[in-house]
């Protein structure tokens, strides 16, 4: 790595570190029971966003109140309107969001955080350890379980099988 790539890297795991070791005021929350909740996403890929979009809609025909926040791995946006994202453009110099929209998504006490990626996304994670949300769900991924509170592994990696995997433990949850 260059010398500023590295520089950036150090910046970003010292500000990840930062958001882990602030203590935030957590709860576990049933799936059923939690009435607002926070999507975070990986908006680079079309099939993904839509994929994203129809479970917002299904949630909130549940009656649940969902806000979203998609990265899109590029330099540009590619100009959309149906939910708030950011991009590389809009990261500071330590590789964590600078856009107004992305840290007032990270202030909003969400009774439930979903990441709905599963992949590795140092953007994505970062919003997931900084959030004020209750109660932070994501894919499990090795040496990131700081980052949430609650884990989902499997087989697939697959977003479907994420999102049926982890209500069902969610629901489990009393």
């Amino acid at each position: 790595m260059s010398l500023i790539a590295d520089l950036r890297e150090g910046l970003y795991q010292r500000k990840l570190k930062q958001c882990v070791k602030t203590t935030k005021k957590r709860s576990a929350t049933s799936f059923d029971s939690a009435r607002n909740i926070g999507l975070l996403f990986d908006a680079t890929k079309e099939e993904d966003v839509r994929f994203v979009l129809a479970y917002k809609r299904e949630l909130q025909s549940q009656r649940k109140r969902v806000s979203l926040m998609g990265f899109e791995d590029s330099k540009e946006l590619t100009g959309n309107d149906k939910y708030a994202s950011f991009c590389r453009k809009d990261l500071g110099l330590n590789k964590t969001p600078k856009k107004q929209e992305v840290l007032d998504f990270i202030k909003e006490p969400f009774d439930l955080l979903i990441a709905l990626h599963t992949h590795s996304s140092q953007p994505l994670e970062y919003l997931s350890a900084a959030s004020s949300a209750h109660f932070r769900v994501g894919y499990y991924q090795e040496n990131k379980e700081d980052l949430y509170d609650f884990m989902v592994y499997g087989k697939s990696k697959g977003l479907r099988a994420f999102i049926k995997q982890m209500e069902t433990y969610l629901n489990k949850i009393h």
